[in-house]
């Protein structure tokens, strides 16, 4: 993944780190998260990491889960175009779906109706296979 914006200029300091420690993150991170993992490097305002929050998702580099208020690295390249994420309510876990099919569904819809959209993220929530086979004994007893 490049460190680039979309217009081949690269990022700014803060928004470097803030990808770099979304990259090596388990999950996703709030804003608050990423403030407190930069406290050490200095940076101590809010508004500086929503900025560098905002250039990456301007840039395609990051995405914003609208369901858990946090952010997690775009896993398909800078700049392609509508998300679609299955976030596991258990064990927050994020997988960016891969298939344009469901948020090209919805292009096409909005063609069809002459419907002009700004953005698409689609957020499918519910439990990994993990969480629900960690379930399945607790439940059978």
């Amino acid at each position: 993944m490049t460190t680039e914006t979309m217009t081949g200029r690269p990022l700014p300091g803060n928004a470097k780190r803030v990808l770099e420690l979304l990259k090596n993150a388990n999950g996703p991170l709030t804003a608050y998260e990423l403030l407190d993992r930069l406290r050490p490097e200095g940076v101590t305002a809010p508004p500086t990491v929503y900025r560098a929050l905002d250039r990456l998702t301007e840039s395609g580099l990051v995405h914003r889960l609208e369901s858990l208020n946090a952010f997690v690295v775009c896993d398909q390249g800078k700049a392609h175009g509508p998300a679609a994420f299955a976030v596991c309510t258990r064990c927050k876990r994020v997988i960016e779906i891969k298939s344009s099919t469901v948020p090209g569904y919805v292009q096409g819809w909005a063609e069809a109706t002459d419907f002009k959209v700004e953005s698409i993220m689609i957020e499918a929530l519910g439990e990994c296979a993990d969480c629900r086979a960690q379930a399945a004994p607790a439940e059978a007893s």
